[in-house]
């Protein structure tokens, strides 16, 4: 597995997961946790290790989706026309701004958009 893959993935697992302990990563991911101890001070990932990483992000996203939509859903339902507007609109303008930051980023780093 290539370091900056290995590298990438394991950031992008802390950005979602910021306080998770090496027990917790064990638990998420299936991986023993003297592995992940040795996965995370840089020993080379196995590739079933990668799409376990992988995995755990993919749910905790795939959750996340469901509940945004759950939840735009109830505000479109129950909010006035002019207050769902301005959700709307919110929601556009934090999307460009996010847009522009990833398209002006010249690093290779996995990042969130900080908004």
């Amino acid at each position: 597995m290539s370091q900056s893959l290995q590298t990438k993935i394991i950031e992008k697992y802390k950005l979602i997961y910021p306080n998770d302990t090496i027990k917790d990563i064990s638990q998420k991911t299936g991986i023993q946790f003297t592995r992940v101890f040795r996965i995370l001070n840089f020993a080379p990932m196995k590739l079933s290790e990668y799409e376990a990483f992988n995995h755990a992000i993919e749910k905790e996203l795939a959750t996340n989706e469901v509940q945004f939509i759950n939840l735009a859903s109830k505000i479109y339902q129950n909010a006035s026309p002019s207050k769902v507007n301005t959700i709307f609109k919110e929601l556009s303008q934090l999307l460009k701004i996010c847009l522009f930051d990833d398209n002006n980023s010249h690093r290779s780093e996995v990042k969130a958009c900080s908004i």
